[in-house]
């Protein structure tokens, strides 16, 4: 009988196209590891660290930004390549603080019986993105 049926012989292209299905479970297997390492999850779980995004003329990136504090005149020192914006995104979030702090400190401080002191903030951009 007639018909069709599998194989179709040489050369020339023009096979037939196969259509499947692929479920969500057998991705990995297909398309194999991933092809970054993922260390946002490890930087960011630093006390002091955060996670930003940057915009750049290719798109953008991911910027850590790292904040401490230590004894000194209350005075905020900006280190590495932040531009205007990001410099007083910087400064707006100091203030933020420090408002809010404000009543946790003196809590704090009157109950260890000692004077509040002023604390200095660094703030450093990380250029390694």
């Amino acid at each position: 009988g007639g018909g069709g049926g599998g194989g179709g012989g040489g050369g020339g292209g023009g096979g037939a196209t196969v259509t499947r299905v692929v479920d969500a479970d057998e991705l990995p297997a297909m398309l194999g590891p991933e092809v970054f390492v993922d260390d946002v999850s490890a930087r960011a779980s630093v006390p002091g660290v955060a996670v930003g995004l940057a915009w750049t003329p290719a798109g953008g990136e991911v910027m850590y930004v790292e904040v401490s504090t230590m004894a000194g005149k209350g005075n905020v020192r900006i280190t590495g390549r932040l531009g205007d914006v990001m410099q007083e995104s910087v400064h707006a979030a100091v203030t933020w603080v420090r408002v809010h702090a404000e009543l946790f400190l003196r809590a704090a401080a009157a109950a260890a019986g000692r004077r509040r002191r002023r604390r200095r903030v660094p703030v450093h951009a990380f250029d390694d993105v």
